[in-house]
Order: C-alpha cells, then sequence, then structure tokens
C-alpha cells in the first residue's frame, strides 16, 4: 500500500471535518451575538433606565458636566450631543443588537446594550 494515498475511509472523515467546519463558521456568530433588543444607560454607577432600541426617542442623561443627550433611531442608538470638551463620544458612531459600547468619560455616560443574555455573558468581541 503506498503511504501517500488516501483511502475511501480518509476522505469521508476529510469531507465530515469539512462540512463541520462550514457548520459552525455560519451557527457560531449566531450565537454568540446579543438578542439586545434594549440598551443600558449608566451616569456614574447609577442604571438610569433601560429603553428599547425598537422605539424611536430621544433623551437627556445628566451627568458631572452637564446634559448628554442620547437618541435611539433605526434602531440604532448614538450620542448626538454632550457638554465634553473633545466630543469623542458624539463622533463614536452608533450601536445596534450587534453590541458595544458608547462612553462619555468626562461627564461619566455610559451607553451599552441591554446586558440581560441567557448565557450569563455579558459581552462578546469579535
Amino acid at each position: 500500500m503506498n503511504a501517500g494515498a488516501m483511502t475511501v475511509g480518509d476522505k469521508i472523515i476529510v469531507m465530515a471535518v469539512l462540512v463541520l467546519a462550514a457548520s459552525l463558521f455560519f451557527i457560531v456568530p449566531r450565537l454568540l451575538v446579543t438578542d439586545g433588543a434594549s440598551i443600558e444607560v449608566c451616569s456614574g454607577k447609577d442604571v438610569k433606565g433601560k429603553f428599547s432600541l425598537n422605539q424611536e426617542r430621544r433623551f437627556d442623561v445628566m451627568g458631572p458636566l452637564g446634559k448628554t443627550i442620547i437618541q435611539i433611531k433605526g434602531g440604532r442608538a448614538s450620542i448626538v450631543s454632550s457638554p465634553c470638551p473633545n466630543k469623542i463620544c458624539v463622533s463614536m458612531g452608533s450601536l445596534g443588537k450587534e453590541g458595544g459600547v458608547l462612553v462619555c468619560v468626562p461627564n461619566e455616560v455610559v451607553v451599552r446594550i441591554g446586558t440581560d443574555r441567557a448565557d450569563g455573558l455579558d459581552a462578546v468581541t469579535r
């Protein structure tokens, strides 16, 4: 028997591994993405509330520097205005069901996808 030749059994095992790998490629990301349909807003150490991403709204959160304005629109949340000096939080973009965090460090305001995952994880990175 030639040492480099693949048998029928070897080919079956290779095909099974390839099919399993391809399946996991599509299944695992769906398991890790949050089903967060809400955001949690904190100011300092206090949770100011949970808000649905399905309902468009605009609201104020008070921090040590003043009022930070958060907007929920089109299933996404963003910081649209804040009294911080550099406005980095305003340019952070938006977050949705895929997860993420928006932070205004000087004003101590944090916006994150709701952490009520059934599997106990508080975050998933990609």
